[in-house]
């Protein structure tokens, strides 16, 4: 095992240590081709069989000696971050290196600022980890539904993959007044498509078509069509789902959304949303859980199975439990 001594966390420094790219090497760098961004803690939580130790100083060697991962500089924008567990992104060298040994995976890179981005990263990983416990659990990635023959060739072979166009008809009020307008958009979640399968029962099936996860950034109010606007989500996102296209666009037979925010205050002002949205009926689709973590970078969600073990809010229904769905439980 190569060590190193201690250096800086904010800036990459060789020190000529010799190294060479091992197995578990190309397992890191391909966890950080699928979460863009991830914690420390998350990459040794999924490499479970490597000592974390092992993990730790293996990340030293990939960031400062073969350059093939970093930090961002925005991941240390915290007043703790000396001491915090490092976030880890790939390098242009590390894809190289992915390449080079067969296993580099086309990406959908996105526009979004970090924090966002991470949120969105670490939400899906604990969806991951929690089938990675579960032996009698089938996970399938977005790389397993878009390749499965039920998924339509023109999204395979799209471009823009994530996007799924949809007109309908928007409601909103100005001036105090209801007003109606047919948008032609399209829907683009915070992640891509995802799912589980309960092996012994064909039909215990749970799939999602993305995830929103929301750092109270964007507006609640529907006044404006044009803008960006919780009630847009919701509206189009129903709208798809009534008109099945979900299925049609990924060959999926259920779209439930699972809603993240960083405070039971914005999580509930959502919920009224959606309880605006359908005329105080609720809805089955939407899934809301708030995690407290997400407000600072101060600390992290442990790195665990939680989204998908503990169970989510709804709107006019129960609380709804994954495994409990698929009869796990």
């Amino acid at each position: 095992m190569q060590t190193v001594a201690k250096r800086s966390r904010f800036s990459v420094a060789s020190k000529g240590v010799s190294f060479r790219i091992t197995r578990n090497d190309l397992d890191i760098l391909g966890l950080l081709q699928t979460y863009k961004y991830l914690p420390s803690t998350y990459i040794a939580a999924f490499l479970h069989d490597a000592h974390p130790q092992y993990i730790k100083n293996r990340l030293t060697i990939l960031r400062h000696e073969a350059k093939v991962i970093d930090c961002p500089a925005s991941s240390w924008h915290a007043a703790n971050a000396r001491y915090r567990p490092a976030v880890y992104q790939l390098t242009e060298q590390g894809r190289e290196v992915l390449t080079a040994h067969g296993r580099y995976r086309p990406t959908h890179p996105t526009s979004e600022e970090f924090k966002h981005e991470f949120g969105v990263c670490i939400t899906a990983a604990s969806f991951a980890l929690g089938a990675m416990e579960r032996s009698d659990l089938n996970f399938y990635s977005h790389e397993a539904i878009c390749n499965s023959k039920h998924c339509p060739a023109s999204t395979r072979q799209s471009k823009t993959p994530f996007q799924i166009p949809i007109t309908f008809m928007y409601h909103y009020v100005a001036g105090g007044q209801k007003r109606h307008k047919e948008l032609a958009t399209y829907v683009k979640h915070d992640w891509k498509p995802f799912g589980f399968t309960n092996p012994s029962k064909p039909k215990a099936q749970i799939f999602f078509p993305g995830i929103e996860f929301d750092r109270h950034t964007e507006s609640l109010d529907p006044s404006d069509y044009i803008a960006s606007s919780i009630q847009r989500h919701i509206q189009s996102a129903r709208a798809l789902a009534a008109d099945d296209g979900y299925a049609a666009h990924y060959g999926i037979p259920n779209a439930f959304i699972p809603w993240v925010t960083i405070s039971e205050a914005r999580m509930r002002s959502i919920m009224r949303e959606v309880e605006k949205t359908t005329n105080g009926k609720g809805s089955k689709m939407f899934l809301f859980k708030n995690i407290a973590d997400f407000a600072s970078f101060e600390s992290f969600p442990p790195a665990d199975g939680s989204m998908l073990t503990t169970p989510w809010k709804r709107v006019g229904y129960p609380d709804f439990g994954i495994l409990q769905e698929l009869g796990l439980e």
